[in-house]
């Protein structure tokens, strides 16, 4: 809205003009008064309730997330810590751990025992599988690197890589085997090498046709 402005009168000659050029002076000097008033009044109770919700979120909890940002892996996996990246690198055998928040990024590299085809970020680690040798492997930070700290042999071709919503278990598939294997992340964490909890096998039919192929 326009400002009101306080316009000083015309000057009157003396008897009753000047009586009336009096009281409109006065009227011009209540009217700005009521609406100096009204604008420092409206300003602050506007003002008041921006702060005060500004204040009551500041003071809200900030829930941890109680799940891994992402249940199922891939060649590229989004740490919880913020702006870092994990990355399977096929052709070089190595995990790259990457602070995109960085200028210039910092790049941290783990030297695999194979060819890495997926990664799954969790709160306290990374799962990776390796084709060849079929393995899940478990990253943890290290100082400022990382290391390897557990080993899950699987089926060679270990490729894709899920963790169940309580994160107590990894399921893993593994393409050329035609095997999905599940991994109890709690023996995982302990270090060392384990197996399986159970192994789903390769199907009759494609058990068949590769004994067909490799006869032929």
């Amino acid at each position: 809205m326009p400002s009101t402005r306080c316009r000083s009168p015309r000057l009157a000659p003396s008897g009753i003009a000047s009586r009336w050029f009096l009281v409109t002076i006065v009227a011009a000097i209540a009217g700005c008064g009521s609406s100096g008033s009204e604008g420092a009044s409206g300003s602050t109770g506007s003002g008041a309730s921006p702060i005060a919700s500004s204040t009551s979120s500041s003071e809200a909890p900030v829930a941890e997330p109680s799940a891994p940002l992402d249940r199922t892996g891939g060649a590229v996996a989004r740490l919880p810590r913020a702006h870092t990246i994990a990355i399977a690198d096929e052709d070089h055998l190595v995990v790259r751990i990457v602070d995109v928040g960085a200028k210039p990024p910092v790049t941290k590299e783990v030297t695999l025992p194979g060819r890495p085809a997926q990664v799954l970020a969790l709160p306290d680690a990374i799962l990776v599988t390796v084709r060849d040798p079929g393995l899940l492997l478990r990253l943890v930070p290290d100082g400022d690197t990382w290391k390897i700290a557990g080993a899950a042999k699987l089926p060679a071709d270990a490729w894709g890589v899920a963790v169940t919503a309580d994160r107590s278990r990894a399921l893993v598939s593994s393409a050329w085997s035609r095997t999905l294997s599940a991994i109890d992340l709690n023996e995982l964490a302990k270090g060392g090498e384990i197996e399986p909890i159970w192994k789903v096998g390769t199907s009759p039919i494609w058990s068949a046709r590769r004994s067909r192929a490799s006869t032929a």
